[in-house]
């Protein structure tokens, strides 16, 4: 397994439309490691305490003409 400092040097090294590809790879790699942490945190039940609080303040929030938002 390389390091990360070898990583770092063969990333410097890439030509341009390669280390495009690979930055866009990463990006797409990282939202999928975030959404299913995501999946995770939510099937544990570790958000209920955020939506809980965020529909608290939708329902505290009020419009200058008195509507709640959407």
């Amino acid at each position: 397994m390389p390091t990360a400092v070898e990583v770092q040097k063969a990333i410097t090294d890439l030509p341009k439309a390669e280390y495009d590809k690979l930055i866009h790879w990463l990006q797409d790699y990282d939202w999928d490691v975030w959404d299913r942490e995501l999946e995770e945190d939510a099937e544990a039940g570790r958000l209920r305490l955020v939506a809980g609080k965020a529909l608290d303040n939708r329902a505290a929030y009020r419009n200058p003409d008195g509507k709640v938002p959407p």
